[in-house]
């Protein structure tokens, strides 16, 4: 058994069960111009920029679909690439857009649960991850605090409790070397 794989209820569990986690589909041209409208009726402001509300709010009108506030609020994290905790447009259209650069799905993942945009994981964002992967799981708040602890003892390398975007990447990286196995 390798390092994140434990005996739980009689089966074998990974801290971090392999997932991936997918955007947006790309919009159609109808679709995008319903963004555009939603967009300019959320900016109540008219600064140009959304807060993750109205971002959820333009979210449930493009989509069709109710998008929770942790969902706005994580997905926010991901596009704000400026750090000013607001959307531009054009940082909106990302959402939809295929992300082709190297480690891309590993830098939205960090993105979306690093809650304070610090650059660390802390213990509550390793669990916010854990969910992400295992939304079923069944653990007790014992055994996911175990599982938490796990992880920043194996992949926490500067001994200061966090995990920052490398000791993440090697996480992610022997997630996926053992699931090719």
């Amino acid at each position: 058994k390798q390092w994140y794989q434990r005996r739980v209820h009689g089966e074998c569990k990974k801290a971090l069960p392999q997932q991936s986690i997918k955007m947006f589909q790309p919009l159609d041209q109808e679709k995008i111009e319903v963004m555009k409208a939603a967009f300019e009726e959320a900016d109540k402001d008219g600064k140009g920029k959304l807060t993750a509300n109205e971002l959820k709010e333009v979210l449930n009108v493009v989509l069709d679909n109710d998008i929770d506030d942790n969902w706005s609020e994580m997905l926010m994290r991901v596009v704000d690439s400026d750090g000013d905790k607001m959307l531009n447009y054009e940082e909106l259209t990302h959402l939809f857009t295929d992300q082709k650069e190297p480690g891309g799905k590993w830098k939205t993942l960090f993105k979306m649960v690093n809650v304070n945009s610090d650059g660390k994981l802390c213990k509550r964002d390793i669990a916010k991850l854990m969910k992400i992967y295992d939304e079923d799981s069944d653990d007790t708040l014992e055994e996911t605090k175990e599982r938490i602890n796990l992880i920043i003892k194996t992949f926490d390398e500067d001994g200061d409790e966090l995990l920052n975007y490398e000791e993440f990447c090697k996480l992610m990286a022997e997630q996926d070397s053992d699931d090719s196995d």
